[in-house]
């Protein structure tokens, strides 16, 4: 941070707090994606490989990638992953957590 200017440190902790909002408690999500069902929550968009490599009995798989903002995605190769929110909690994941892991 010490290379940052006063200008770039205003955005980035706007980017933190945006952030922070729609992220730390996915109860209260800002933005929901239209294919999320009842119980579940959005994990993140990401490619078929690393979908299967997701270690959830309640994983699926959606059509359509977007961006925070609700803005649909261009890339093909990107889809979103959904799980149960139960087996977070059951499981004692926190979903802020487990988005920076993967």
């Amino acid at each position: 941070m010490e290379n940052i200017n006063k200008n770039q440190s205003h955005l980035l902790s706007g980017f933190f707090i945006f952030n922070s909002i729609c992220y730390t408690n996915y109860m209260e999500q800002v933005w929901k994606h239209p294919e999320t069902r009842e119980g579940e929550v959005l994990l993140r968009n990401m490619k078929q490989a690393e979908f299967d490599q997701l270690d959830f009995s309640t994983k699926r798989q959606g059509q359509l990638s977007y961006d925070g903002e609700g803005h649909q995605l261009s890339h093909s190769d990107w889809l979103p992953a959904f799980l149960k929110k139960d087996e977070l909690n059951n499981r004692g994941i926190d979903l802020q957590t487990i988005r920076k892991i993967l």
